[in-house]
């Protein structure tokens, strides 16, 4: 009657629940004990109560599954199996369910097989340990997430966790041994989604740490701006075991060991035998921990990590352009394109002010010029390095420069412009106490409206003659002036224009007269005082001026009529020399123009009759403004025989011949003589001889 019953119960679960599935439960969880004992952890079975039988587990350690237990306990879903020898190998379980159909006791197929996690450590003896582990299920199920965690234990300690690998890795993992000596065990485990957790067996080993920690990566080697040494900053060494920093750097060549610092996270130090503002400098920085090893026994130490070198910033200066130009080295290896470098700041302090950013160049720059600088004043410089990702900066030194020129004359002084001897006779006066490279004259013909170089001079001397002689000074006066250039040849001044004195001389023969007119003299630094005439007679200029007049005067009428009787020979040529005042200079300079001349025609007089008894009892020309060297006088008879002959202009005839006196009659004379100009005068006529 009971099995009835049950077959009925079975029939109505059976035909009457909704989505009825009978299936046996999902391991879960499987974990191993130290001592290989594994204990199983499944889901209960859902829907099978009125006719569940039993949970069969059953195992396979390498021979086959077979059953080890029965639990006929609904709700029992762990389950431990001793000595089931999983700390030696990896053992499978699944677990089946058993019902009652109603007439004969069913037990579903399992729904799948779940290993125990078998871990194997190894040592080999190189300061890791390798893990390696099977999956539970391949592939390893979703509600079990996604990583295997790694589990230490040292010493007997309390198990930490240490690190995880994804399902879809290698079941592998190298763990680098960070301290000197201990014993390590390892666990792998799995988290369930049910909150079950698997676990491997444990394994382990006595582990030393025979691997130097990794070198710290540097950020950056800068220069001190105060005391001018190299400071070196670096990230701690990613092994958490480094315990001290050894400080490189490269001298001539080779890797001296100048320093070292103490402490995981000490990452700072400052050269103090640095040489940093004299040249660039190279660091590098290796790491060492608290372990030692080795015959003889020494700290495991890492290679030098990638060096940096600081950057040293030079200067020159360009006197001529007045400006500084700023150079220096390439600040290399932090990552990324250019050395790692997206740009460079200059920054400026001009007597001691505080320093400000005046530019920025790219990364691949190593120049820059700071232009318009003023003079005598002391320009500072810093160049820093931006690194490519912006979060690292270097520092060169500190280079300076003092902007001192040359010292530049003060004056240009044009002192003097004079005719001499048809040529034009410059004077200048340069400033020896600045340097003047060379000095280039210019000439104007065209009253200032333009001017040409003709003469340049680099032997610069207190004063300096220069000589025009491509000048006609008796058609027009000449403007000058003189450009000073300084020792960068530019033009440093340009001096004052000084301009000659033309003179023109036009003769009145009618009113015996000579009329000066000239040109004023322009420019001195003093002031123009007067002008002074002066005449020369038949070649001859008088020593002393014939007239002073006022500077504001140009002309001047010469009145020659006061020669006539003289042996002046009509030719009157002038000069007229300007006279200056003491300048500021402590000097005064004389201008004198060209020499200007003027023809008067000669004035004769020529007698036709002489008395021989009677009041006019000699003859002979009266002749004024002729050139008398060239004068001469004949008195011919009918004949044609010279009767009387003289170079004398005071010598007369006295109407004799050899002594006698000479009949009365008509006689031809001939007088001749040359102009002031240089023409020849013959003059003919008749004398008639009386008594």
């Amino acid at each position: 009657m009971f099995w009835m019953l049950r077959a009925l119960l079975f029939s109505l679960i059976l035909f009457c629940a909704p989505n009825f599935m009978a299936q046996s439960p999902q391991v879960n969880c499987l974990v191993v004990a130290p001592n290989g004992d594994v204990s199983i952890t499944w889901s209960p079975t859902s829907n099978l109560a009125a006719v569940f039988v039993q949970y069969n587990v059953y195992v396979d350690n390498g021979s086959g599954f077979s059953q080890v237990t029965s639990i006929n306990n609904l709700n029992t879903t762990t389950y431990t199996q001793s000595g089931a020898g999983a700390n030696l190998s990896a053992t499978d379980y699944y677990v089946t369910v058993v019902y009652d159909n109603g007439s004969v006791d069913v037990e579903l197929p399992p729904l799948d097989t779940l290993s125990t996690i078998y871990l194997n450590v190894s040592n080999p003896t190189d300061g890791t340990a390798i893990l390696q582990w099977n999956d539970m299920l391949t592939p390893m199920p979703s509600v079990m997430g996604e990583y295997f965690y790694i589990w230490q234990q040292q010493d007997a300690g309390a198990y930490v966790l240490i690190d995880s690998v994804l399902f879809s890795e290698q079941n592998y993992y190298r763990d680098t041994i960070s301290i000197c000596s201990a014993q390590l065990n390892y666990e792998i485990r799995v988290n369930h989604d049910d909150g079950c957790v698997s676990s491997s067996n444990i394994d382990g080993d006595l582990f030393q740490d025979l691997i130097a920690p990794l070198p710290p990566v540097i950020t950056s080697v800068s220069v001190d701006s105060i005391s001018g040494n190299a400071t070196i900053t670096w990230e701690p060494s990613v092994s958490g075991d480094a315990s001290a920093y050894i400080i490189l750097n490269n001298y001539n060549g080779g890797w001296l060991i100048v320093d070292t610092v103490y402490g995981h996270n000490n990452t700072f130090y400052q050269y103090n035998n640095s040489f940093a503002g004299l040249i660039s400098e190279q660091f590098g920085i290796a790491a060492f921990d608290s372990c030692w090893s080795g015959m003889p026994s020494a700290p495991n130490t890492s290679p030098m990590g990638t060096p940096h070198r600081t950057i040293f910033a030079t200067t020159s200066y360009d006197v001529c352009e007045l400006s500084t130009t700023l150079k220096w080295n390439k600040y290399l290896n932090w990552q990324g394109s250019n050395g790692g470098v997206s740009s460079y700041e200059i920054f400026s302090s001009v007597a001691n002010a505080p320093a400000t950013q005046i530019g920025v160049t790219s990364g691949l720059d190593t120049a820059f010029t700071d232009a318009y600088q003023n003079t005598e004043e002391n320009y500072c410089y810093i160049v820093r390095a931006i690194s490519a990702d912006f979060q690292d900066t270097a520092l060169s030194n500190i280079t300076c420069r003092f902007t001192r020129q040359p010292p530049k004359p003060q004056y240009a002084y044009l002192a003097l412009a004079t005719v001499e001897d048809s040529d034009v006779k410059l004077k200048f006066n340069p400033d020896l106490t600045g340097i003047t490279s060379e000095i280039e004259v210019f000439k104007s013909e065209d009253n200032g409206v333009s001017y040409s170089s003709f003469y340049t001079e680099t032997s610069i001397s207190t004063t300096m003659i220069v000589a025009d002689t491509d000048v006609k000074t008796e058609e027009q006066s000449y403007r000058y002036r003189v450009n000073i250039k300084d020792s960068c040849h530019n033009i440093a001044l340009t001096s004052n224009i000084a301009q000659t004195i033309h003179l023109r001389v036009d003769a009145n023969v009618t009113t015996l007269t000579n009329l000066l007119q000239w040109t004023p003299y322009k420019n001195w630094n003093g002031n123009l005082v007067e002008y002074r005439i002066y005449r020369s007679i038949n070649g001859t200029f008088s020593s002393a001026p014939i007239a002073i007049l006022p500077p504001n005067q140009y002309y001047f009428e010469d009145d020659i009529s006061q020669l006539l009787g003289t042996l002046a020979n009509g030719t009157f040529c002038y000069r007229v020399e300007a006279k200056e005042s003491l300048n500021t200079y402590g000097r005064s300079e004389i201008s004198a123009s060209n020499e200007a001349c003027a023809n008067q025609d000669p004035i004769v007089y020529i007698p036709n009759a002489m008395s021989i008894t009677g009041y006019n009892d000699t003859w002979s020309p009266v002749v004024n403004l002729l050139d008398y060297s060239s004068y001469k006088v004949n008195v011919y008879n009918r004949l044609g025989q010279s009767i009387f002959e003289t170079s004398d202009p005071h010598s007369a005839w006295d109407g004799t011949h050899k002594g006698k006196a000479v009949p009365l009659g008509v006689y031809v004379y001939q007088v001749t003589f040359e102009k002031g100009s240089n023409e020849f005068v013959d003059l003919r006529g008749t004398i008639t001889v009386v008594r």
